[in-house]
């Protein structure tokens, strides 16, 4: 890094992942990322083996139970789901990013676990190269970024601002890059298919409603491909060849009510809150659905 000064100005916590990590069964000693998130063979397990979470339920033994401890239980189920997934992505980040940088810690029992996949990020942070602020305001059009007290470098306790007035640290910047994501842009469609797919530019998780990612509610003639946030080429290629074979006669459309219960499972993503990291977060699972 040549620059005297880099800040990194974060919105939320995240664990940093190689793309090499620790294998669980050696040898070799590590294997590469996505072998381990998106092995299809531990999937096809998984999916095998019985789920007796709810087994007493199955059996009838607690028929009388009432909805609301019902909906204690999943919401119980959710939490420990939850906090098994950062435990394994604690593991596989060698520890919470808390324990480089405070700024940077993890809350498993608040915060969604969101990945960022990097080689040296916290390297960087541990020997001083990078900052990391929290607390960002705004930025002004003369490349000053402004930021709370709280945002200030709580490890080292140093206070290093330009200008400070009313709880606020600004610091002035010879080059801000803006790593905040892309908005969806279909202005050249006409407002009837924006309605139909309830095209929403402002949403940078679900900014369009498609059955399956791919086709809108009623128009037969159209089809979207990649239209998802975090796309990866395999899931890319089976919606090409899915819509083609649609549009050349080899393969019929899905009956209405499947592609209405379709586009209602994606407002549910849209509407979930806390919001996800990814709406297709389950890779192998997207591609095995859309391999039919």
């Amino acid at each position: 890094m040549h620059g005297h000064r880099v800040v990194n100005a974060v919105r939320r916590p995240q664990y940093f992942l190689k793309r090499m990590v620790p294998c669980p069964s050696p040898p070799p000693s590590t294997i590469p990322l996505d072998k381990l998130f998106y092995d299809r063979t531990k999937k096809k397990k998984a999916d095998a083996a019985p789920d007796r979470s709810r087994e007493g339920v199955n059996q009838g033994t607690n028929h009388n139970r009432s909805s609301e401890e019902g909906a204690g239980e999943e919401k119980e189920e959710e939490k420990m789901r939850r906090r098994r997934k950062h435990t394994i992505l604690e593991k596989l980040s060698g520890g919470n990013p808390g324990d480089v940088h405070e700024a940077l810690r993890i809350d498993a029992e608040r915060d969604i676990a969101f990945v960022c996949i990097s080689e040296n990020y916290l390297d960087c942070v541990a020997r001083g190269l990078v900052e990391v602020r929290k607390g960002l305001q705004r930025v002004t059009t003369d490349k000053t970024a402004v930021f709370s007290y709280d945002g200030r470098d709580s490890k080292s306790g140093e206070q290093r601002r330009e200008e400070s007035r009313g709880g606020e640290e600004e610091i002035r910047f010879d080059r801000i890059i803006c790593a905040t994501g892309y908005h969806v842009a279909l202005d050249f469609l006409s407002e009837e298919i924006k309605n139909e797919i309830q095209y929403d530019p402002q949403d940078l998780l679900q900014p369009v409603l498609l059955f399956e990612s791919i086709f809108p509610r009623d128009t037969r003639t159209m089809a979207f491909i990649g239209m998802y946030r975090g796309p990866f080429w395999g899931a890319i290629e089976l919606q090409a060849r899915w819509a083609m074979a649609i549009f050349s006669g080899r393969l019929a459309m899905p009956p209405r009510p499947e592609i209405q219960e379709g586009i209602k499972k994606e407002m549910q993503i849209r509407h979930q809150r806390p919001r996800p990291q990814f709406p297709k977060a389950d890779y192998v699972a997207m591609c095995e659905s859309l391999e039919r």
